[in-house]
């Protein structure tokens, strides 16, 4: 693993790659499981989205301990959590927060508004992403998120249309792209974080310098932390070794 360096001094990025021993496909079918394939210590809830998102899809979801005290004193420049002022708004206007449901209550709230994020994302793409207003001026996500696009010449193979269709969505798929929503609560030792992702499968027929697919995942939201996130993740198919196939797994998190 290697730090990149950047242009904005908020911005982190790093490079991995290791060797697997197994055929590019196998790790395809795998990744397509997410619930198991990230499910461990580090990940302790998650969940994927149905094709047509439905509400029971985030049952599942609780909010951590310390966000759901936090959400009772949110205002606009002053929240413990990633919000927009509306959102702060909803869970003032519709938890009742001096009874003993409230917690139960604001959990019912963060699914609903999660839920709706992913329908409004897969009807009008990056300006549903809306802003963040928890900390000074207004944030607009999508902004952030362009601000990734532009150094795509890191990639180890030229993928312009995965490029497009990250930043034109839902327009412009692809052809052969498959793609996937879901959320986890991530805790790596700071504030447990809620996350939502947007994921594209992008295989590559002509196999260019040995790349077999790319894996766009794509932060749709985080309750702490993130502004926005990018990984690319860049199958390449190996020699065979000891009569098995290989892949190197590249990895490009900014």
């Amino acid at each position: 693993v290697k730090s990149l360096e950047t242009p904005v001094r908020r911005e982190l990025a790093h490079f991995g790659v290791v060797y697997i021993q197994a055929p590019p496909e196998r790790f395809i079918e795998r990744f397509r499981d997410i619930e198991r394939f990230e499910s461990g210590p580090g990940i302790p809830q998650i969940g994927r989205l149905s094709v047509v998102p439905q509400l029971q899809d985030l049952a599942s979801l609780t909010l951590p301990v310390e966000d759901v005290e936090a959400l009772q004193t949110c205002r606009p420049g002053d929240c413990d959590m990633k919000l927009s002022a509306a959102a702060m708004s909803r869970f003032r206007n519709q938890v009742n927060w001096s009874s003993p449901n409230a917690a139960r209550d604001a959990n019912e709230v963060a699914r609903e508004m999660i839920l709706e994020l992913v329908r409004t994302y897969q009807a009008n793409g990056n300006d549903a992403l809306g802003h963040y207003d928890d900390d000074g001026d207004p944030l607009p996500v999508a902004e952030e998120f362009r601000a990734l696009l532009p150094r795509s010449d890191l990639l180890p193979a030229p993928v312009p249309a995965l490029i497009a269709y990250l930043e034109d969505y839902p327009r412009g798929r692809p052809a052969g792209a498959e793609d996937f929503f879901y959320w986890s609560v991530v805790d790596f030792g700071l504030k447990p974080t809620v996350r939502v992702n947007h994921v594209i499968i992008y295989p590559l027929a002509a196999r260019p310098s040995g790349v077999s697919h790319v894996i766009a995942i794509k932060q749709l939201y985080a309750s702490h932390y993130y502004h926005t996130t990018l990984e690319l993740r860049v199958l390449v198919d190996a020699e065979r070794r000891a009569n098995r196939r290989g892949l190197y797994l590249l990895s490009i998190t900014r």
